[in-house]
């Protein structure tokens, strides 16, 4: 087994699935240096990108923070690419050169291979720049991460590794265990719910509906209290006792007041009863017709 380290966590794998990992980590902007560390791809590169929505530039810079990759905001004619929202609703992503026009189509179904999910299939089709990415206006939270995917494409001069080996189930537990970790953000657009339920997720590693994790403050923080001085949890526990109390079970005995009193008895068949006195029999008593 291969100890990984992995933010100062350590796991181990079998050299097969540490094959898997190295070709499934430069779609993520990482790859294994030679202590078996997860190291940024991109610690040396920068892509300077003009847009007008400050806030999309700023999602899709979360997405890749821990590759390394430099993005500057810059507006002029030194520029790799240019992010415009277009209001066409027939297309969701285009790239657009000095004289082609590409439309991509990114994934709009469940994916069926690892392959399919990895980029949800935004692939870039030219290397050359400047270009333009034109999103659509009504996508813009997807726009930011397929804008993500572009550019970790554009900042590798290496072709990616083939992945088509590579099982979801393997692949959703890799995302869990070595992507989540590092990039949350990132890591739930690549965890399918199918498989949330088998994954073995760590306590500071719990799904959340919002974009961040849950922090470790905001797990030991204190439950908020309503107005009665209770506490929230306290409340919900009592409410429960409460709707147990008055579930009808057909199956538990009934319990009187002498049940609650005292534990029952085990059954003693050699035990004389005494609730009954015995009848006695009186020969001379006349019988009434």
């Amino acid at each position: 087994m291969i100890p990984l380290n992995i933010n100062g966590q350590i796991r181990r794998y079998s050299d097969r699935n540490i094959n898997k990992i190295a070709a499934i980590l430069p779609y993520w902007g990482l790859f294994l240096n030679e202590q078996n560390q997860l190291a940024p791809l991109f610690p040396d590169k920068a892509i300077r990108i003009q847009t007008e929505n400050r806030s999309l530039f700023q999602s899709a810079k979360e997405y890749i923070k821990h590759t390394g990759l430099s993005l500057i905001h810059k507006q002029g004619q030194s520029i790799d690419c240019d992010i415009k929202c277009q209001s066409d609703e027939q297309r969701q992503l285009s790239i657009e050169t000095a004289n082609t026009t590409y439309h991509l189509k990114p994934l709009a179904d469940q994916p069926t291979s690892v392959s399919r999910l990895i980029h949800k299939q935004v692939l870039l089709p030219i290397k050359s720049r400047p270009f333009t990415i034109l999103i659509n206006n009504n996508n813009i939270q997807q726009s930011a991460e397929w804008i993500a995917y572009i550019l970790l494409q554009l900042a590798n001069s290496q072709s990616f590794p083939s992945i088509s080996h590579i099982s979801m189930s393997d692949y959703q537990t890799f995302v869990n265990d070595i992507l989540y970790p590092v990039n949350p953000k990132l890591a739930k657009r690549q965890m399918l719910e199918a498989f949330l339920p088998s994954l073995p997720l760590k306590p500071g590693s719990i799904i959340q509906p919002d974009n961040e994790p849950l922090s470790k403050d905001d797990a030991d923080a204190e439950e908020p209290a309503d107005d009665s001085g209770g506490s929230m949890k306290n409340l919900a526990n009592k409410a429960k006792k409460e709707i147990e109390s008055h579930t009808i079970q057909p199956f538990k005995p009934k319990l009187n007041q002498e049940n609650l009193m005292h534990e029952p008895e085990p059954i003693n068949p050699f035990k004389k009863k005494h609730d009954q006195k015995p009848k006695q029999i009186n020969p001379f008593k006349n019988k009434h017709p």
